[in-house]
């Protein structure tokens, strides 16, 4: 007697999930649905750092495999995405192939004999290829600190968590860029941004996540404030001149984020 073999259908989770893009995503999603495989594979290596957004992007296109009854599966999950969900303590919303959990390769080594710069000072184009530039440039900063590598990376996700938000949703006047600031004193490395988007205060929202709730209820908003809270020990906000959003974020240098 033969055995049918598994049929398995494997997408791409792209980098940029905005518009045209993310669309194209979900429409290959469901023209694969229709197909009834009995497994879609989301492949997420591109997510070598991960925001707000591409969880809700995985999360709503899990529960589209689930409402058409096929199984979902995250697979080639890096390290960024890893450590979000760790963060979150959301690794029970999805099905992961852990076997295939990306090490860190060495990346985040400290730089040995080299002193860093008293400060870094960058203007961010809002596009993905500006964030990623700019990532780049706080990822050498810190690694000259010499503050451990999750310390690096978890700053690394908040840049990219904030930065994209105000590419997202901040409305930037056409060829405004993003003013950033990173500096260590007092024994802990500050980061401030400043844009002339839209008006958002994220210290005017009460965070109570409960990741147990966002689980049961398919959440699919909410998380980038709770990324952000979870990742820093202060944080504030100032309006200027009506114009101009001003948000500071403190790192206590002796905090430990913790392996996973």
């Amino acid at each position: 007697m033969s055995v049918r073999a598994r049929r398995t259908v494997t997408l791409l989770v792209p980098l940029d999930i905005y518009g045209d893009t993310l669309e194209s995503f979900y429409e290959e999603l469901r023209g694969r649905l229709k197909e009834q495989p009995e497994e879609i594979r989301l492949d997420c290596s591109l997510l070598e750092h991960a925001t707000s957004a591409h969880i809700n992007t995985l999360w709503h296109a899990q529960g589209k495999c689930e409402d058409a009854g096929v199984s979902a599966k995250l697979i080639s999950v890096t390290y960024g995405l890893e450590r979000v969900l760790a963060v979150l303590d959301l690794r029970d919303l999805f099905v992961v192939e852990r076997d295939e959990v990306e090490a860190r390769a060495g990346k985040y080594r400290p730089v040995r004999g080299e002193e860093a710069p008293d400060a870094l000072s960058l203007a961010v184009a809002p596009t993905v290829e500006g964030i990623s530039q700019g990532m780049q440039r706080l990822h050498d900063y810190l690694l000259g600190l010499n503050h451990g590598e999750m310390f690096a990376f978890d700053l690394e996700t908040v840049f990219y968590e904030v930065t994209t938000n105000i590419r997202l949703h901040g409305d930037l006047p056409e060829g405004e860029y993003i003013s950033f600031t990173a500096a260590a004193s007092n024994g802990s490395v500050h980061l401030c941004f400043e844009d002339q988007g839209a008006y958002f205060d994220p210290t005017s929202r009460r965070i109570d996540f409960d990741p147990q709730r966002a689980i049961n209820q398919r959440q699919t908003r909410g998380f980038g404030l709770a990324i952000i809270r979870k990742l820093v020990d202060g944080i504030s906000y100032e309006r200027q001149n009506d114009s101009v959003n001003i948000l500071n974020l403190e790192k206590k240098i002796n905090r430990n984020g913790g392996q996973f």
